[in-house]
């Protein structure tokens, strides 16, 4: 995803937030988001995702390098 941009700026990113607008598929089905709020939907709410993984939608996304605070 990243790479897109630039693929120095891919190589410093380590994880991202997702939040998911139109969720096509999930590998989640039936776990629970610990980063889930309480009363919140689902496309409502950010999950941590792993840069190497799959993205399962339409969703913004977040990007975090290794020097972020």
């Amino acid at each position: 995803m990243a790479c897109g941009i630039s693929k120095q700026f891919a190589e410093k990113i380590i994880v991202c937030k997702v939040k998911y607008s139109k969720r096509i598929a999930t590998l989640d089905e039936g776990l629970l988001n610990p980063e889930a709020e309480d009363g919140k939907e689902e496309q409502d709410q950010w999950f941590a995702w792993d840069v190497n993984r799959v993205l399962e939608g339409d969703c913004e996304l977040v990007l975090f390098k290794f020097d972020d605070p």
